[in-house]
């Protein structure tokens, strides 16, 4: 069974003007999942889906389409404008994108453009869950606190349960919450059919992510800038680590 990586990117957004294409530490915002996406083992095929011409042309100019020198192709979905508009939903984008791909069975591995500290380790490690509990539809998840409604049961293969929101716990009953966070979402092709809008189905799975980076969404001004830092920092302790320069390698960065 394939392994699809797909990178919904519409053109217009609300909090930051051309986020996907937006300058982020040295690239635009998008082209961080699409590497990611290069860097993992696990995936075979890379879908960017946009309706945008100035997304197109951007992704066939830096990305050689449809050639297989990163090991695996990486193409373009044509996405009609009707999928993206600010109320759109992403099930509905991948609907298309399945239906425009002719695929009658894959894993789907969502990646949000938004999420550019993600890892190409996190990204395999979710993947090898979500083949491990039987294709199921995996999210990826952090702590959260009594305002959020979910937790993950252990003790049944980390499933996602609902905490309801009108029954009474008692204090040492309640269930540690978690959020769901975008970084990861691994979906069996099959359970796209019964996925309501917010991406759950019969079957939800979740991955907890203990370091909460890397699930930290650009979706704001602020968000984009304190990623950015987190970013530079790691380029230049990779820079740090592995060069031989006697300069480099005695420099210290401070990071608050």
């Amino acid at each position: 069974m394939k392994t699809i990586a797909i990178i919904p990117a519409r053109a217009n957004s609300k909090r930051i003007k051309d986020k996907n294409i937006k300058d982020f530490a040295g690239k635009p915002l998008l082209f961080w999942s699409i590497d990611i996406a290069i860097a993992s083992n696990k995936i075979d095929e890379i879908y960017v889906s946009t309706e945008n011409i100035q997304i197109k042309e951007l992704v066939k100019t830096n990305y050689r389409l449809s050639e297989d020198i990163y090991g695996k192709p990486i193409s373009i979905i044509d996405r009609p404008d009707t999928l993206s508009q600010d109320n759109s939903s992403v099930i509905d984008v991948l609907r298309h994108a399945i239906n425009y791909l002719d695929y009658e069975e894959c894993l789907i591995v969502l990646l949000y453009p938004t999420y550019p500290l993600r890892t190409d380790k996190l990204l395999n490690d979710v993947i090898d869950f979500a083949i491990m509990q039987g294709y199921g539809n995996t999210i990826t998840v952090v702590k959260g606190d009594k305002k959020v409604y979910w937790y993950v049961d252990f003790t049944c293969g980390n499933k996602i349960q609902k905490i309801l929101p009108n029954e009474i716990y008692r204090e040492q009953d309640m269930q540690q919450p978690y959020k769901l966070a975008g970084a990861v979402h691994c979906i069996f092709s099959d359970d796209l059919t019964d996925m309501d809008q917010n991406g759950m189905s019969k079957h939800n799975f979740g991955y907890v992510i203990e370091e909460e980076a890397l699930c930290l969404e650009v979706d704001d001004e602020e968000a984009f800038i304190r990623a950015e830092q987190i970013k530079q920092y790691r380029i230049l302790s990779t820079i740090c680590y592995y060069s031989n320069n006697s300069h480099y390698a005695k420099c210290h960065f401070n990071y608050n």
